[in-house]
């Protein structure tokens, strides 16, 4: 499976370092300790503790290499457990379909962040579009009256305010539907 998956030199020199690291640990940790040291203690914290008491507050907390009361709690010394080969192509595999995730996801966030662009432009040209259509309804019904009588709801009037109110139906249509 290893040769399957595509790994940097980078990564490989790392997956190594922490392999050796992890050979050290386990190494330093079976010579770690004062001399006959249990293998096993208990924690001694109270007979009267419940089990929601927090830890951090607890008083006059001590140790025991048997059990004194039930609520004792157990620590094993234990060597930390060295990542299998198999655990190690199983990392490997999903740190292969992160990248892909991760390859898949700034994709889609660069589409994203085109979409907006487009929008923006798509917005301003339509603000300008309707503004310049409500200039035209407004010179419409604005036109120069000077010099002639106008009644409101003559029939030049009213074509005047069909044509205004049909300019500015346009607005926000940019199919001129």
């Amino acid at each position: 499976m290893r040769d399957e998956i595509p790994v940097t030199p980078e990564e490989e020199a790392a997956w190594r370092e922490m392999e050796q690291r992890q050979a050290q640990q386990a190494t330093q940790h079976q010579a770690s300790g004062p001399a006959g040291a249990p293998d096993r203690i208990f924690l001694v914290i109270g007979e009267d503790v419940t089990p929601d008491t927090p830890f951090s507050q607890l008083a006059e907390v001590t140790w025991c290499p048997d059990r004194v009361n039930d609520t004792d709690i157990e620590y094993v010394r234990a060597q930390p457990a060295a990542a299998t080969p198999d655990e190690i192509e199983g990392l490997r595999a999903h740190v292969a379909l992160l990248k892909t995730a991760l390859a898949q996801a700034e994709r889609e966030n660069d589409e994203l962040r085109a979409q907006p662009a487009a929008a923006t432009v798509t917005t301003d040209a339509q603000a300008i579009r309707d503004a310049a259509l409500e200039e035209a309804a407004a010179a419409v019904e604005q036109h120069d009256r000077t010099g002639r009588s106008w009644v409101p709801d003559s029939l030049w009037g009213n074509i005047t305010r069909e044509a205004a109110g049909r300019i500015r139906a346009l607005k926000g249509n940019s199919h001129g539907e």
